[in-house]
């Protein structure tokens, strides 16, 4: 696929006997490209030179995936890099701003007051409680008793593998359940290019684990 650019410090997982094992890109050149060793849970995948591998590499836009092979491995400055072949059978998933999953958990959130000011400011904000109804790479659908008029600007802050991301986002539309609870869809806003990566690994990590969880009851 010539639209796909490996970019150095992007995140990729590497699939192994059904588990999903992450990496990131230490270095490309025109022979191979350097990953350092993938891990799942504290515990190091070790690939061996000739051995084949089902990758799934992150950008800011897209998730893209690829078989590859492990052409050799070193270790320099105590570091373990593995050299994988450039990409082969490249498919590109899905373009986040498509995919939207459920998901059902709390949040917390406030109401940013100076629309104007682009900053984060989390100590200036009282925050409430939500509902992710759903959420994609471009933005959320939320359940909230707090009245959200259209325009509001609001920052969420988000669990993504026990770490803490906040988010901004504007209210692009709202609505009342049966049950009086505002129905909000909320497309993220102002987000650098390591926050959109780390939303789209949540995203596509939630559709992998809902495919597997309805494989299972089949």
């Amino acid at each position: 696929m010539k639209d796909l650019v490996i970019n150095i410090n992007n995140k990729i997982e590497v699939e192994w006997d059904k588990k999903y094992y992450k990496s990131n890109i230490m270095d490309v050149n025109d022979k191979f490209i350097t990953i350092n060793i993938p891990m799942l849970e504290g515990g190091y995948l070790t690939l061996s030179k000739g051995d084949y591998i089902e990758v799934t590499y992150y950008n800011s836009k897209d998730i893209y995936k690829f078989h590859s092979k492990v052409i050799g491995r070193d270790i320099k400055d105590n570091l373990h890099e593995i050299y994988i072949e450039h990409p082969k059978d490249v498919k590109k998933v899905q373009r986040r701003n498509y995919v939207r999953v459920f998901y059902g958990h709390n949040i917390k959130y406030y109401i940013l007051k100076d629309k104007l000011n682009s900053n984060i400011n989390l100590g200036h904000g009282i925050f409430e409680d939500a509902i992710i109804i759903d959420i994609s790479g471009g933005g959320m659908k939320i359940k909230t008793s707090k009245e959200l008029s259209l325009g509001d600007i609001i920052i969420s802050k988000l669990t993504i593998d026990d770490t803490e991301l906040f988010v901004k986002g504007r209210v692009l539309r709202s609505i009342k359940d049966e049950n009086k609870q505002n129905i909000c869809g909320i497309s993220f806003i102002d987000m650098d290019g390591k926050t959109i990566e780390k939303v789209i690994q949540f995203v596509f990590l939630l559709m992998r684990k809902q495919r597997n969880a309805a494989l299972k009851e089949g």
